[in-house]
């Protein structure tokens, strides 16, 4: 549950930082510039510490999948940038990959805690000198 949370804070921080850059961008206020920095370097501060419950290709999937959508959809509604049909066909083969991905990420997760045995067993062997 904690990790649950942990993600759902990651993608807020990196919605905060998009939206914060892009207010910069449109007011020329630099303060909206160090909220990104801030948000942006939080994030990077969760993705850390949530690599101990997920390997890193599913870890990142989820935050870049989710917050690409949460940002598509807030400048939809909040700055009133256009939104196509691409777009939200787009939106909808994320979800269906981030489920898939959650699906089957106890296979996902078995191989890339086999996958980096291997590579200890590999260092293991050679020599030294």
């Amino acid at each position: 549950m904690k990790f649950y949370f942990n993600l759902a804070v990651l993608i807020l921080m990196d919605l905060i930082m998009a939206m914060s850059a892009r207010m910069a961008h449109n007011t020329g206020n630099n303060w909206y510039l160090v909220i990104s920095i801030g948000a942006i370097c939080f994030a990077g501060y969760l993705f850390i510490k949530l690599l101990n419950n997920k390997i890193t290709a599913v870890l990142n999937l989820i935050w870049i999948g989710c917050g690409t959508v949460l940002i598509t959809l807030a400048g939809y509604f909040i700055f009133g940038e256009k939104l196509t049909y691409t777009q939200g066909a787009g939106m909808l083969l994320i979800f269906g990959g981030l489920i898939m991905m959650e699906v089957f990420a106890e296979e996902t997760e078995a191989a890339g805690a086999l996958n980096s045995d291997v590579i200890e067993m590999e260092s293991a062997e050679k020599p030294l000198i």
